[in-house]
């Protein structure tokens, strides 16, 4: 049975579920422009390069933009993202990475109340007590830590959006235009 329907104290207060909410709906964001930072920087409209990028995990999403930050370097030699913005964004995968982890215990823990202003929850793992793996499937966490989480990913989103717009942008027009003129 989940923690939460066990007792009517356990139930997560309206804060809690919002808390919670709040960190889910920021954490999307930065799903989705995980896969728009990717076909900006492999040069593909963002349309048919969604089809691709929305089948793909945060974590290999991750991985992909690293591998277009290699061609960016590599095969473009910084000719069209500048060196500067492809370190920025490294730095910004670092950052994701650790919001990922976080991320990826809200969303897969059983939650229930512990008080008012603090959420118990724990991953049901099979691990024996007192080994790493039994600490790491249990956590606290306050109302001020869900709101910390909340924070860090807004501001990740913003820095993020602030990036994808000074990388370049194919469009799909600019596509089906260049295909007509070599159409006979």
């Amino acid at each position: 049975m989940p923690l939460n329907h066990s007792s009517s104290y356990s139930q997560l207060t309206d804060k809690q579920y919002t808390a919670i909410g709040r960190v889910a709906v920021e954490w999307s964001n930065i799903e989705h422009l995980l896969g728009i930072l990717l076909c900006r920087l492999l040069m593909t409209p963002e349309f048919p390069g969604r089809t691709y990028t929305d089948l793909l995990s945060a974590a290999a999403l991750q991985n992909a933009v690293i591998e277009a930050i290699s061609i960016q370097r590599l095969r473009y030699g910084c000719r069209i993202v500048p060196e500067e913005r492809l370190s920025e964004i490294e730095t910004l995968l670092g950052q994701i990475t650790k919001l990922r982890s976080e991320r990826n215990r809200i969303a897969h823990f059983c939650w229930a109340r512990s008080s008012d202003e603090a959420v118990f929850g724990t991953s049901f793992s099979g691990g024996l007590p007192n080994t790493k793996k039994h600490k790491k499937s249990v956590a606290v966490l306050t109302l001020k830590d869900l709101e910390r989480l909340y924070l860090e990913m807004h501001k990740t989103t913003e820095t993020m959006m602030g990036l994808i717009k000074k990388i370049p942008e194919i469009e799909e027009e600019q596509v089906l235009t260049l295909c007509s003129r070599e159409t006979p």
